[in-house]
């Protein structure tokens, strides 16, 4: 791995960790009973252009971000887990961007792996732990069935995904204007 790539994985890995410390709660939306905090993917949509093990290395960053921001909970641990979902789908996607895909396009690809993995997590830690399912979303919904939050979880966070890989596309596409370092 060259020294630039691991010099923008520990960027954008500060960025997983700092956006739902630092703004958790200002860019929160709660639609119940799905809860997402705006601009969180942008770090490991970035990454995706760098390399699949900056990817994942990103993605694991945002699952400790949220632990940072909603601490051991039971609350904490359920979005902790749907965030280090985000290791397995960016992964994927930066293959695909390494076997010639275009950015656009691995955006669009990876947004139902990501809401499919995020509901499987949901499910897991409730199976395995006994979470309530609707306990990673933030809001309670008692009278909800599971294939209803299931599909609120899938489709909340391809919408998610979709915000932000848009927010990641302008970030990208204005950085590839910024002029190269020129050596010495």
């Amino acid at each position: 791995m060259k020294p630039r790539d691991i010099a923008y994985g520990a960027v954008l890995t500060a960025l997983g960790i700092m956006i739902p410390v630092t703004f958790g709660s200002t860019l929160r939306v709660l639609i119940p009973p799905f809860s997402a905090t705006i601009a969180s993917h942008v770090p490991v949509l970035l990454s995706m252009l760098i390399s699949p093990v900056v990817a994942a290395m990103v993605g694991i960053s945002t699952a400790i971000g949220f632990l940072l921001s909603y601490g051991a909970t039971s609350l904490g641990l359920m979005i902790m887990a749907r965030a280090a979902t985000h290791a397995i789908w960016a992964f994927a996607g930066a293959l695909m961007i390494k076997k010639g895909a275009s950015y656009v396009s691995v955006l669009a690809a990876t947004a139902p792996l990501h809401g499919f993995l995020e509901a499987v997590a949901v499910l897991f830690m409730a199976m395995v732990f006994g979470l309530p399912l609707t306990k990673g979303t933030g809001v309670s919904a008692p009278d909800a069935s599971v294939a209803t939050v299931v599909l609120i979880l899938i489709f909340g966070t391809m919408a998610h995904h979709a915000v932000d890989s848009v927010i990641a596309w302008v970030v990208a596409k204005a950085a590839r204007k910024i002029p190269a370092a020129k050596k010495a």
